[in-house]
């Protein structure tokens, strides 16, 4: 199954397993099921640079141990499938335009930041996903419009563990 999982996802399952060193959460669970190859992940170069600047900036993760970091991060980037960065960005500039239309029509869509995270969008549709994986409500809630079908499912950790059948993944590590 093909799955794109969000910045703050991967690196809650990071921080988890350094804080924990157990397999109690979901996101952990997740960061499991992608070193036990029973997933494929997609990536792009805005994944990998907005992990790291995330582990670079934060306060609380900047304290952790570098070493640690970095092997686990390099541990999930050898399981990554990458997109061409090509056809990323062709999705994007048709992306950005529909983002900017949409939020004429509807004053509540949060633009700036759904045009901040169109790299995770477009790469969710060019990779043919089946799922997004996030905690941002944003990218939970949006939904494309007639002009831009999104072609994958965003949900949390949670609930994808709790659709198609999959609880038993969650039993397995």
């Amino acid at each position: 199954m093909k799955i794109v999982v969000d910045t703050n996802v991967l690196v809650a399952a990071i921080w988890g397993r350094y804080k924990s060193g157990k397999s109690k959460s979901y996101n952990m669970k997740l960061y499991e099921l992608i070193l036990q190859d029973e997933v494929d992940i997609f990536s792009c170069n805005d994944l990998i640079g907005e992990i790291m600047k995330t582990f670079s900036t934060d306060p609380d993760l900047k304290a952790t141990n570098r070493q640690y970091f970095y092997a686990r991060f390099d541990e999930l980037t050898n399981h990554f499938q990458t997109v061409s960065q090509v056809e990323l960005i062709e999705k994007m500039a048709t992306l950005v335009p529909q983002i900017e239309k949409m939020a004429t029509l509807d004053p509540e869509l949060p633009k700036e930041k759904i045009k901040k995270d169109a790299w995770v969008i477009s790469l969710s549709n060019v990779a043919k996903v089946k799922y997004l994986i996030t905690h941002d409500k944003d990218l939970l809630n949006f939904k494309g419009n007639l002009e831009f079908e999104l072609e994958y499912t965003a949900v949390t950790p949670e609930k994808f563990f709790s659709i198609e059948n999959r609880d038993y993944w969650y039993n397995l590590y």
